[in-house]
């Protein structure tokens, strides 16, 4: 096709991010290719395109070029091929709605051209459309409860290569869903599923945005993380666990509550103890266990004492006294004065050992 030639020479032999050989070779066979000729109308609407695909690969979608080049491109025998392509960038442009721009994606994603250089423009229309999506969805991700099937587009291609696209937009869905916790599970469930369905490697940053589950943090055990790296991502959800404790614990929340949270809290810890900085990890709790102790919770903070008396010689004076105050606060003196009997004894032991 003419206009197709015509889009090789001004589009990709200027273009250092696309091969045009492929294409090229299927026109070195054509003996008059070099007897053609173009009008001016053929190469201002080519010139378009080539400003619309570079504006495209960076997600610039200009509405008024897209809107006067698909007329020009219906209008012209030589062009009139890539309507489809022209007609999709242009919806992709003008859509703010969802449901809407998940149609658009899946029709352009069922394009399937010979041309390859037509194909080559739908492909990045698809990462364009994909890219809308994303925002959409980025946008009203903390207003109201998403359905699984509006997820079901982003990840039904969901691989290593669309993980690094793609990475900063699905940190951002992340970060943007924090305020709705059923939104903010229901993502990074399905991430932390495809990530470990096909044993992909994320990288640190979407880990962090992660809400990191005990499956997930074996999985990462599994891999060949940085050990410092892998330190840093589980003190990190370790830490938000002791916020969300403190924080319910702080503003008198349902007691239930408060106990629910210090459970996931201490369950976590069992399961990435030895992946964590002991000494923060064990001032982290030491923290903790006095707040409880201070709003006379008394049974967690004991849970909390006997596991820094058991794993930490630093803070042993500490918590032992802390320990024995709680059963001192709880009227229970024998208890109280067995607690600084035993625990001074034992410590005693390890000591001449």
């Amino acid at each position: 096709m003419l206009g197709s030639l015509l889009l090789t020479f001004i589009i990709f032999w200027s273009s250092s991010t696309f091969s045009a050989a492929p294409i090229v070779a299927a026109f070195e066979q054509d003996k008059d290719i070099t007897l053609l000729k173009f009008t001016r109308a053929d190469k201002r609407i080519a010139n378009n395109i080539k400003k619309i695909y570079k504006l495209s690969k960076r997600n610039l979608l200009n509405k008024t070029l897209i809107y006067y080049l698909h007329k020009d491109i219906i209008k012209n025998k030589n062009f009139s091929y890539l309507s489809e392509w022209s007609k999709s960038l242009r919806k992709i442009s003008r859509t703010n709605n969802l449901h809407r721009i998940n149609k658009i994606c899946i029709k352009i994603k069922k394009q399937d051209s010979k041309d390859l250089l037509l194909q080559h423009l739908f492909d990045t229309a698809l990462e364009n459309c994909k890219l809308k999506y994303f925002d959409l969805l980025s946008a009203q991700v903390n207003k109201n409860k998403l359905k699984k099937k509006e997820l079901s587009f982003i990840f039904e291609d969901f691989s290593q290569s669309e993980i690094q696209k793609f990475e900063t937009k699905f940190i951002e869905l992340l970060e943007n869903s924090t305020r709705l916790k059923y939104n903010y599970k229901l993502l990074s469930d399905s991430i932390i599923s495809k990530i470990q369905d096909q044993s992909l490697a994320p990288s640190k940053e979407l880990i962090k945005a992660i809400n990191v589950t005990p499956s997930f943090t074996r999985y990462l055990q599994t891999q060949d993380l940085e050990s410092n790296l892998t330190q840093k991502i589980f003190y990190g959800e370790f830490k938000k666990l002791k916020d969300i404790t403190f924080n319910l614990l702080n503003k008198n929340a349902p007691r239930e509550e408060i106990i629910s949270a210090n459970k996931n809290f201490y369950d976590y810890y069992k399961n990435v103890a030895n992946y964590l900085p002991k000494k923060k990890a064990i001032a982290t709790i030491l923290s903790l266990s006095k707040s409880f102790s201070r709003r006379s919770y008394f049974e967690q903070a004991q849970i909390g004492f006997r596991l820094v008396i058991e794993k930490d010689s630093y803070n042993f004076e500490d918590a032992v006294f802390n320990l024995m105050w709680t059963h001192y606060s709880q009227k229970d003196y024998d208890l109280a004065l067995e607690t600084i009997d035993q625990n001074i004894k034992s410590h005693s032991t390890l000591a001449s050992n």
